[in-house]
């Protein structure tokens, strides 16, 4: 289940179809990926005040984190070498 606050997002993909190429061109391969793995993507409409990762889109993480309450205590997590050279730190 995939949730957008874009009602264009939500139609095209329900659709499988748009007038745009590259859109068309991204679906595809979307639904090779559906087919090649046996799952499929089914996507709603989600109001944006509901939707609590529309602030992390926008990079805004304050206020994604604020939808948290419990996500203030600091954790630590050892991360395997191979990904530790990946990361940005944020905060």
């Amino acid at each position: 289940l995939v949730c957008s606050d874009n009602t264009g997002v939500v139609a095209v993909m329900n659709k499988g179809r748009s007038r745009s190429p590259q859109t068309n061109a991204v679906l595809k391969h979307v639904y090779q990926l559906q087919a090649v793995n046996s799952f499929r993507l089914h996507t709603v409409y989600m109001p944006t005040r509901a939707n609590i990762s529309d602030a992390l889109s926008h990079g805004d993480i304050m206020a994604f984190l604020d939808s948290f309450p419990g996500a203030a205590n600091p954790i630590s997590i050892s991360l395997p070498l191979h990904l530790s050279g990946n990361i940005i730190q944020l905060l």
